[in-house]
């Protein structure tokens, strides 16, 4: 009865460990490769037990039939499990020849000539083989972090092997021909080693997903220290809550013209990186909202105390157990300023620098709809320089073009900001006052202008002579749209030029009188 009684214990420690190692399958499956397989592997070394002790109810050859080949083919399957679980290829060419060797011979030996000896011999040879097979493959497959885990396996494949060894080392000193059930101490010690093996295999097998487990977060942080050290783009790391720097990689560190050393544990904001230190909270609170931020244009100050526009992309990590904020950097200082230059290009007088016919056509649409709101008014001057081809002809086109620029410098500097001051080009501007409530502030700013081109104007020690003839209408008065006011003004305009020129005329006035005012 020990036999069965040692065959009950196996199937038992078989279960168990079925049970263990399907709770590593369900927790790591998606981490951990091979887990499936070891739980098969147990599970066919059970299965052969059940026919093992199944012998005292059914015929004794089935019984061996089946048992002897499952056990067997659960160090097969323990093979390929390994090689699955290293993520390395196994050669299963020699084992399966072997494993049909030794099929030929347990058949040969239970059917046609039944002895006992002959069956453990192939079987002994074939658990030296296989653990041997094993052993090898994880020690030349063994890495530096799961060496010791691995060794401490092949110990135990080792051991089996061993095991199978003095087997059949007694077995050729001793030939057995007991029936497997009769007790015998040989049979006895082989099933107490096979539960030892068991427990320890098992055992083995939950260190060594703890080291896969391991090497598996290493690998991770060597791969993200590779990205992140080699990275083009810079990369901030800060710790919560208060901003403290963690890590920064060698392009932030390039960007903002500070070492390593120089950041870890400062904060940005002591650094006085921040352009506007407001943006910073505005930042994190947006984070805390959204979880993550995307391309916010924010402008940084280097080092040197150079100011750069960068676009900043945020988002919360754990690493270590510490919560961070991990923000890459976008440095676009150049293309915003490109940009910037191909808008005022488009937008502006590439002469005076002064806002061209499109833009101010667009200042006037807001300038409207805010007059339309408060109830002001607004009043259109156009106005032309006199004189300007006789300036060319004398001086040439450069000194006109001195002439033009120095002019249109005059009279902004007597303008308000909000005011709109526009070349329409060659010799003709136009200007847009804004929020006027009566007269009498369109007539201050026109005899602003008028005193102020009374200043001579020397241009390269040429003094020039420069008066405009000015013409106006007023918003909502005299037009609704900026045509109807531009031809209004124009006609003002024009009824000057005819008369003298140097003075202004409000269209309003035209019907009025012929004579230009004084």
């Amino acid at each position: 009865m020990t036999i069965i009684y040692l065959s009950i214990a196996n199937i038992i420690i078989s279960i168990i460990s079925i049970v263990v190692l399907g709770f590593l399958y369900f927790e790591n499956k998606n981490r951990v490769h091979g887990l499936s397989l070891w739980i098969l592997s147990h599970f066919l070394f059970l299965l052969g037990f059940l026919f093992d002790i199944s012998r005292v109810v059914i015929y004794e050859w089935i019984a061996i039939l089946m048992s002897n080949p499952l056990q067997c083919v659960s160090f097969l399957v323990l093979y390929i499990s390994f090689g699955k679980f290293l993520e390395k290829p196994v050669k299963l060419k020699v084992p399966l020849f072997v494993f049909g060797i030794y099929m030929l011979g347990l058949i040969y030996f239970t059917l046609f000539n039944d002895d006992l000896a002959g069956r453990q011999v192939f079987l002994f040879i074939y658990g030296l083989y296989i653990n041997l097979t094993i052993a090898y493959f994880l020690i030349k497959n063994s890495t530096k972090v799961m060496g010791k885990t691995i060794g401490f396996t092949s110990l135990v494949l080792f051991l089996s092997a061993t095991i199978s060894a003095i087997g059949l080392g007694l077995l050729i000193v001793s030939p057995s021909s007991n029936s497997y059930l009769d007790n015998h101490p040989k049979d006895i010690v082989t099933l107490v080693s096979f539960i030892m093996i068991i427990i320890l295999l098992t055992y083995s097998q939950i260190m060594l997903v703890s080291a896969r487990l391991l090497d598996n977060v290493l690998v991770s942080e060597r791969k993200f220290s590779l990205v992140f050290e080699n990275s083009q783009l810079p990369i901030l790391i800060t710790k919560l809550p208060y901003g403290v720097i963690h890590t920064t990689n060698a392009s932030f560190e390039r960007l903002v013209g500070y070492t390593n050393k120089e950041l870890i544990g400062k904060t940005t904001t002591e650094l006085n990186m921040w352009d506007d230190p407001d943006i910073r909270q505005k930042l994190i609170n947006d984070l805390r909202r959204d979880s993550t931020l995307k391309d916010t244009e924010v402008v940084f100050r280097t080092k040197d105390h150079r100011k750069l526009i960068c676009l900043i992309s945020s988002s919360f990590i754990n690493m270590q157990n510490e919560d961070l904020i991990i923000s890459d950097i976008h440095d676009v200082t150049d293309s915003v300023n490109l940009r910037e230059d191909l808008k005022h290009l488009a937008t502006h007088d590439h002469l005076t620098g002064l806002a061209n016919r499109s833009l101010f056509y667009d200042r006037f649409e807001q300038a409207k709809a805010m007059a339309s709101r408060r109830d002001y008014q607004l009043s259109i001057i156009l106005m032309d320089m006199d004189k300007l081809k006789d300036i060319n002809d004398l001086y040439g086109h450069i000194i006109g073009d001195k002439a033009l620029v120095h002019l249109s410098n005059q009279i902004n500097s007597v303008l308000r900001k909000m005011d709109t001051f526009a070349r329409f080009g060659g010799d003709e501007f136009c200007i847009i006052l804004n929020e006027m409530t009566n007269l009498e502030g369109t007539l201050f700013v026109i005899k602003r202008i008028q005193e102020v081109l009374l200043q001579p104007m020397i241009i390269d020690e040429i003094s020039i002579p420069v008066t405009v003839s000015m013409g106006i209408s007023l918003y909502p008065q005299d037009g609704l749209t900026i045509n109807e006011l531009i031809k209004k003004a124009d006609k003002a305009m024009y009824h000057v030029k005819s008369n003298h020129r140097n003075d202004y005329k409000f269209y309003s006035d035209l019907e009025k009188t012929d004579e230009p005012k004084k």
